[in-house]
């Protein structure tokens, strides 16, 4: 899971926001090796993302700007539990006390055809 403008647990609302990969080798976001900090949410302004996800690792771009470009084992990822969903292969968009709207989403499978998990 990618983390966009988040707060470190117990903190929400203070400080700056963290980004990063959510979790490598159990830390989050805002205490692992892809952790960045900053807003990049504006409100009321569209912004373009981009998240890439290879066996080698996973690249994510905002308006075209590469922000993060990790390379690493997936077996090192994971997700907090607060994020469980019942099918733990499926795609899922998530906010936590905040609202965000999608006026377009696009999966593209790298290789092969893909299969619906329902």
């Amino acid at each position: 899971m990618f983390s966009l403008d988040s707060w470190e647990p117990q903190k929400e609302g203070a400080g700056p926001q963290f980004n990063g990969l959510q979790a490598i080798d159990g830390k989050g976001c805002w205490e692992n090796e892809t952790t960045f900090r900053g807003s990049f949410l504006p409100k009321g302004k569209a912004v373009s993302i981009l998240v890439s996800v290879r066996r080698a690792g996973v690249l994510v771009t905002l308006d075209g700007k590469k922000v993060l470009d990790w390379k690493g084992s997936s077996k090192r990822l994971g997700m907090n539990g607060q994020w469980s969903v019942r099918n733990p292969k499926a795609l899922f968009l998530g906010a936590w006390t905040s609202r965000f709207q999608v006026s377009q989403l696009t999966l593209t499978p790298f290789l092969g055809q893909g299969k619906s998990l329902r």
